[in-house]
Parts: structure tokens; sequence; C-alpha cells
């Protein structure tokens, strides 16, 4: 991301921000911390701190992310049966289906409205944020089957989203269905 005097930036490593001060062509970024001290850090080291409005957009994503719905499937032929037989049918046990129950799409178009203006590390970590509230929802519904639609593209946000998918201990991470997908999307199986 490039960043330009006057912004207000957040250190990675640390719980520290400042002010952008000047870049120098070696790509290092002097910051005049809240203490008054101008250090020298990496870009990358450093993201411009989101503003009222930015963070309102984040909220909004969270709101959007408690809407997903599992995926209704469609047991008209179980009823069928069911009726045929005069006898109950159970629909299978989810462990059993081969089907997906939930698909989230972090594209940041399918999370946002308005987000040419975001820098790439605050979309990034948009979709992030997206895809561990989703995961969390999953959880918590009793899921055991959720596709992450990532898309192809460099691959940065396919392997963010393996990044943080492996923080979790009881999960299986796959590529997902190449017929559906393609190469953009992680199948997540949860135990």
């Amino acid at each position: 991301m490039r960043f330009k005097k006057g912004d207000i930036v957040l250190f990675l490593n640390e719980k520290m921000e400042g002010t952008v001060q000047s870049i120098n062509s070696k790509g290092i970024v002097m910051v005049l911390n809240t203490e008054g001290f101008e250090i020298p850090v990496l870009a990358k080291d450093i993201v411009v701190k989101l503003t009222d409005a930015q963070k309102k957009m984040v909220k909004g994503v969270q709101d959007a992310v408690l809407q997903i719905k599992p995926r209704d499937d469609d047991f008209s032929d179980m009823q069928f049966m069911k009726e045929q037989n005069h006898r109950p049918v159970s629909k299978p046990h989810a462990h059993r289906r081969e089907d997906v129950e939930m698909e989230v799409d972090i594209h940041i178009e399918k999370i946002v409205a308005k987000h040419k203006h975001l820098g790439n590390a605050q979309i990034v970590r948009l979709q992030m944020e997206y895809t561990e509230l989703a995961m969390k929802r999953a959880v918590a519904l009793g899921m055991h089957r959720l596709v992450i639609i990532h898309g192809v593209g460099t691959g940065t946000l396919k392997d963010e989203v393996r990044k943080l998918l492996k923080r979790y201990s009881s999960v299986k991470i796959s590529d997902a269905s190449f017929q559906k997908y393609g190469n953009g999307a992680t199948l997540v199986q949860l135990k």
C-alpha cells in the first residue's frame, strides 16, 4: 500500500500509532508516534488507520455475516419416498452428505458496496474479518461443511484464508469442487 505524508497509521507488531512524516526511496516510512519519536518502519509493518466511516463499513460487514443462512437443500424426493412408503424417511445426517451446507463469497464487492477508496491491506483485512465471522457462525450453527469462495487471482487471498483457517485445530482444509468452483474456493470440513 502506498502511504502519503499525514496518514495516520497503526503498527502491526506493536500497540502504537503515529503520523507518516516521509517515505524514502528504499521504502522506509518515517512515522512520528504519539510520544513524539520519529521511527523508521517498513511499509509492510504498518496499515492506515480506519476512519469512522470505514469502521461503520466494517460493522456493516459484521451485520451482513450474521445474515448468512445455511444453504437450503431440496429434499422433495425424500418427501415423495415418504408419501409412497407411508413411513418416515429421515434426512441424511449432515456428516454423511456430500453437499455443502454453507457458501461464503469473500470477494470485496460481495462484502461492501463502496470499496474503491480502500487500499489492498484494508480490503484483505475486511475479507479476513468476514471469513472469521462466517467460520464462527458455521461452528455456532453446528455445520459440517463450508465453502469459502475467494477467487483465483494471484493466490494471496487464498493463502491468507488458509493461514486463518489453520488456526482452527478442528477443521480439515482442501480445495473445493473444481467442477463447481474451479480453483477459486476452499472447502472447510468442521469436525
